[in-house]
């Protein structure tokens, strides 16, 4: 199946993704649940490579949402946005050249805006979105290159003041916005010829902003105050790192997590900036059972979770594990849920202010029996001082290859809303879900 080779390629990519964009500021919301129903953001009868692909949401606080994806055929980004009365608009691109690649563009919101940021080609572009006139200004050119791809990661904090840092070659860069659709000029954070990969930004509530990043086998970071990026910090000097996660709170206190790609077993690892002190010592959490698809969420007050998943080869039984952090009581114990097989991937998390979160993740069910042969997606909510509940099945949309890429954005409420890819019978779309 051609879109199965396409998904195939996906999840590869995402297990080496990166973090979320969405504010974190919002309330908690115990009883919220995904809803059954979904509403179409975009459909097409098109031929599969074709498909839209990778799909990222921003749940403004106003019950509206935007949401960005790419069209594969054409290398467009295209978006749609969400009224909380009339439901999803039309899609159309967002920007006006093509050449987008597959992961090197993303969104961040703050519940009542959003920033989108992508490469086109050597080219890097940005667009903030306003919630309320539900519409994008003009794209702004950060930087051209001389050659290659930029590869960005942004994050925007309550403020609107936002940070974007992006790969080049063996360069990392990075740039500031502390005013509408307005960038510094691009600024070189590693003092290195070698490769950079990967990294991840992050902006607490006073616009201070982290920058981390992997480069010589290390991992290092590099903070934003008042108009200056400071030295370079070492906060691993023995990690040959794949996904760094980063995630700052209201404080400017950070936690970044990490999986080392060339140890046999694999690790995963985190650490923690104290913005009155400096990275702690890391921390190891995991050395073995094929641990995988770190994930990373905290909200404004500093509570987080850190979820990963290990394969037990013999049985080939994946298991969800967890790890809850609070500012008052530090990391907790283990809390893990199992799923039946290791055909599981492109999983998202988010967390509200009480430390609540919800996981969604997609599965496929049988790679080696075509007549078998669908995605669906399932979730999971987590309770802080409870642990994980029952998994839970949702119905496919698609009723060809199924469902795909699911992604989360939370609002200042604790509701929030699902994207994800199904593919029928007759063509394929972008839908969602609401939380609440």
């Amino acid at each position: 199946m051609q879109f199965k080779l396409l998904l195939s390629s996906l999840a590869l990519l995402l297990l080496y993704g990166c973090g979320s964009g969405s504010s974190n500021h919002n309330k908690a919301a115990d009883t919220n649940t995904l809803d059954t129903a979904a509403e179409t953001a975009y459909f097409t009868s098109s031929e599969p490579s074709e498909g839209p692909s990778r799909p990222q949401i921003a749940y403004f606080d106003n019950g509206n949402a935007v949401a960005i994806w790419l069209q594969h055929s054409d290398q467009e980004l295209w978006t749609n946005h969400y009224s909380k009365n009339t439901g999803w608009g039309t899609a159309g691109m967002l920007q006006t050249n093509s050449n987008v690649m597959l992961g090197l563009y993303q969104l961040a919101s703050n519940g009542t805006s959003a920033i989108a940021t992508w490469g086109e080609g050597s080219t890097l572009r940005a667009s903030h979105y306003d919630a309320e006139a539900q519409q994008w200004n003009e794209p702004k050119t950060i930087v051209t290159e001389a050659s290659g791809n930029v590869d960005p990661r942004i994050a925007m904090n309550i403020d609107g003041k936002a940070v974007v840092a992006w790969t080049i070659g063996n360069d990392i860069k990075a740039s500031y916005s502390s005013a509408l659709n307005t960038w510094s000029a691009a600024f070189p954070l590693d003092n290195s010829d070698t490769g950079v990969y990967p990294h991840d930004v992050a902006v607490d509530a006073s616009g201070h902003a982290i920058a981390v990043w992997s480069q010589d086998s290390k991992v290092f970071s590099r903070r934003y105050v008042s108009g200056t990026w400071g030295d370079i910090t070492t906060i691993d000097d023995s990690a040959d790192t794949s996904n760094i996660v980063l995630k700052l709170d209201d404080a400017g206190n950070a936690i970044a997590t990490w999986m080392t790609i060339q140890s046999d077993p694999k690790t995963l690892s985190y650490a923690q900036y104290s913005a009155d002190a400096d990275w702690n010592t890391p921390v190891l959490l995991e050395d073995g059972n094929l641990v995988n698809q770190p994930l990373l969420a905290m909200n404004a007050d500093g509570k987080a979770i850190i979820v990963w998943t290990t394969l037990n080869t013999e049985t080939d039984v994946l298991t969800y594990t967890s790890r809850f952090y609070s500012p008052d009581t530090g990391l907790g114990e283990e809390e893990t849920f199992e799923v039946n097989t290791n055909y599981h991937y492109n999983n998202s998390i988010e967390i509200d202010s009480s430390g609540n979160a919800l996981l969604v993740w997609m599965y496929d069910f049988d790679d080696t029996n075509e007549e078998e042969d669908k995605a669906f997606l399932l979730f999971n909510q987590y309770q802080a001082g409870k642990g994980w509940g029952t998994k839970t099945e949702l119905t496919s949309i698609g009723n060809a290859y199924g469902d795909y890429d699911p992604k989360l954005s939370f609002n200042a409420s604790g509701e929030g809303m699902m994207i994800f890819g199904g593919v029928s019978d007759d063509g394929y779309g972008i839908y969602s879900r609401l939380y609440q």
